[in-house]
């Protein structure tokens, strides 16, 4: 077997086995990307990021302020992708509201947030899906190896929204307040087996999550926001520590981001 320790790394659906001996993987080398065009170098020295719209028709409510993008409705915005049959953006609030057949993809496969009547049932299923039985499926394919193996890690990256829910992401909330709750009760259950489980909850994190759904990339406070870094830094020193002792919660947040 390749790893002598397992450890399982679940980020709202997304894991990854990793080594806590840190032993170094190869992956074969990306293709280079193809050559950009002009007006693409020149937006990327400035800074701004192109949206990209599809739609059978667009509808400009001057009046309201709004625009309407109607029927087979595709949304391409930094690496992230919206679906739907209507979706209307307010230029006020600078929100999306998007209805009938929802598909919200992240560059990183997350779900964004949004205040509860936002977000449409299909959105609302799609992110309780991805945060919860995301979550739960992998653990469970991953524990009997554990088992076999004699021990191992499971490391749950979920939110500070998991332990205080704020306005405007309630549903966002529910789904990580799930992952502190799987993660106490897996600790109960498995720690006897050798099996450590910790849960990371960081605050606001300055990635692609949520951007043209609740975050644009001039908002205020994302540059003292965490870096991606930052919390792979917590999760190399959990799976770190000796064996006799463990994680259970660890909360972080930026120096610079208040409570």
């Amino acid at each position: 077997m390749f790893f002598a320790v397992l450890s399982l790394l679940v980020c709202g659906g997304l894991f990854a086995p990793a080594s806590v001996l840190a032993q170094q993987l190869q992956f074969p080398q990306r293709p280079p990307p193809p050559a950009k065009s002009k007006i693409a170098i020149e937006r990327d020295k400035s800074g701004q990021k192109q949206m990209l719209v599809q739609a059978r028709e667009i509808n400009y409510d001057y009046a309201n302020h709004r625009v309407a993008a109607v029927g087979n409705v595709q949304i391409y915005y930094g690496g992230s992708t919206l679906e739907a049959d209507r979706v209307i953006y307010d230029q006020t609030t600078k929100r999306l509201h998007a209805e009938g057949n929802v598909r919200l993809r992240q560059e990183d496969g997350q779900v964004a947030y949004g205040a509860i009547m936002d977000l449409s049932d299909d959105q609302l299923a799609s992110m309780m899906d991805t945060n919860v039985a995301g979550t739960v499926w992998p653990i469970r394919a991953a524990v009997p190896l554990f088992l076999e193996q004699g021990g191992g890690d499971i490391v749950i990256v979920a939110s500070v929204a998991g332990l205080r829910g704020a306005g405007d992401e309630a549903v966002y909330a529910a789904t990580k307040f799930a992952q502190v709750g799987l993660a106490g009760g897996l600790d109960r259950e498995l720690r006897s087996k050798g099996i450590r489980v910790s849960t990371l909850c960081p605050g606001g994190t300055a990635t692609e999550f949520a951007m043209g759904a609740g975050r644009t990339p001039d908002m205020p406070g994302l540059d003292d926001m965490l870096r991606p870094e930052d919390v792979a830094a917590a999760v190399v020193t959990v799976l770190g520590q000796p064996r006799t002792m463990r994680t259970l919660v660890w909360s972080m947040r930026s120096i610079e981001e208040p409570d």
